[in-house]
């Protein structure tokens, strides 16, 4: 079986720990005008207060004996945290801080550690839960930041403002969706991810989580659709391209399923899991060489963690004495890569396939120097020999979008 991948300072009163459940009174403000309505203003510092008691579940944890085992720092119990706290709003309050408008709101934030331990333990076993954990993280920050934003913003702050407390919402829908996932409640969790979605249709990841949930239910065609959504909103989401992945890897589309395990290598090479899944891949294609290569960095780099050790140096030792000498690839077989710098991506991509090359990642940046809607850059050089079918990335220079 592949492995799939599934991805949020002010004193608290007091933090109480009472058969084994954490329980934190925290208070979280956030200023009224020009144009963010009451309304807004209120999520903003609900967001606010759950922040605040997630720095002081941090530190409290961080000291605590029972999570000496796991050998967590502070944030990193912050990020893992985000989706097991519980909070209820005690109360809401209009205020005048520093001669602004504001409002004050009191949460009661609940966690059950021994639910926490188990999270983490989810964590230690699987880097890439850890991974869709850390880019909820990086999600909620970049909310958090531009809510912080609002404040110096001179035009369009209505619009910013209900779009912000959309997300916020967005991401509430998003947690409560994974909780159902991970109960195997699927309906549910897919009816949280579209709501998700309709509040805020550009979070790459709960199209990758929805697409896990359809993949469960053996919806290939609509896993595969929200997959390419995913990755089309964040290029660089490497859980996306493993799922698509194994996605091709069911329908046995070896060639294709190695071609997004490449992808998810490039973009976080700590990954364990896509070496094994790309490693299968390749043994489907009788590449026994590559097959090995990939399971002896799987196993170099997760030793037993998953209890499958003694189970790959088996198949390994087993299937070495089938691979052959490594032959030379004749001169008449290879290929000279073409200069793709300076033209648009759709004649590069026309250049590439006549070339006998195969599109891999294509990258956006934006360089205010170079011109737009060109290839900048190229993952094989120019005139460099390569064998037909090798893959190859680029580099386009598009003009950054207009902010919401």
């Amino acid at each position: 079986m592949l492995i799939l991948i599934a991805v949020f300072l002010k004193a608290a009163d007091s933090i109480i720990l009472k058969d084994k459940i954490i329980s934190l009174k925290c208070t979280g403000i956030a200023f009224i005008g020009s144009g963010i309505t009451v309304d807004d203003a209120k999520s903003f510092a609900v967001n606010d207060a759950k922040r605040n008691a997630l720095e002081q579940v941090g530190t409290y944890l961080e000291s605590s004996m029972e999570m000496k085992d796991y050998m967590v720092t502070k944030d990193e119990i912050k990020t893992y945290t985000a989706g097991v706290i519980k909070t209820e709003i005690l109360s809401s309050e209009n205020k005048v801080i520093e001669g602004t408008f504001a409002i004050e709101v009191k949460i009661n934030a609940v966690i059950d550690t021994d639910f926490l331990k188990e999270r983490l333990t989810q964590i230690q076993n699987d880097s890439q839960l850890k991974k869709m954990f850390e880019e909820q993280k990086k999600l909620n920050d970049k909310l958090t930041k531009e809510i912080n934003d609002l404040k110096n913003k001179k035009t369009g702050y209505v619009e910013k403002s209900k779009n912000l407390a959309k997300s916020l919402e967005a991401g509430d829908s998003f947690d409560m969706g994974f909780r159902a996932q991970e109960s195997g409640n699927y309906e549910e969790a897919l009816k949280l991810y579209t709501k998700a979605l309709q509040l805020d249709p550009r979070i790459a990841q709960i199209y990758n989580n929805r697409g896990l949930v359809h993949y469960f239910l053996k919806d290939f065609a609509k896993a595969e659709s929200n997959f390419d959504k995913a990755i089309e909103l964040d290029p660089k989401l490497c859980m996306a391209y493993n799922n698509k992945a194994i996605i091709y890897y069911e329908r046995r589309l070896f060639e294709q399923a190695i071609k997004y395990f490449n992808m998810v290598i490039q973009l976080d090479p700590k990954l364990e899991q896509p070496y094994y899944n790309r490693g299968f891949a390749y043994y489907k294609l009788n590449q026994t060489e590559n097959c090995i290569n990939d399971l002896k960095t799987y196993l170099k780099m997760a030793g037993n963690k998953y209890g499958d050790e003694s189970r790959i140096t088996k198949f390994i030792k087993d299937n070495e004495k089938k691979v052959e000498p490594a032959k030379t690839t004749p001169e008449s077989d290879l290929i000279s890569v073409p200069n793709l710098i300076n033209i648009d991506p759709e004649t590069a991509k026309k250049k590439i396939k006549s070339s006998g090359l195969v599109l891999g990642l294509t990258k956006s940046v934006t360089d205010e120097d170079k011109a737009f809607n060109r290839v900048i850059g190229q993952s094989l050089k120019k005139g460099e020999k390569v064998k037909k079918g090798s893959v190859i990335d680029i580099t386009v220079n598009e003009e950054a979008a207009a902010g919401w």
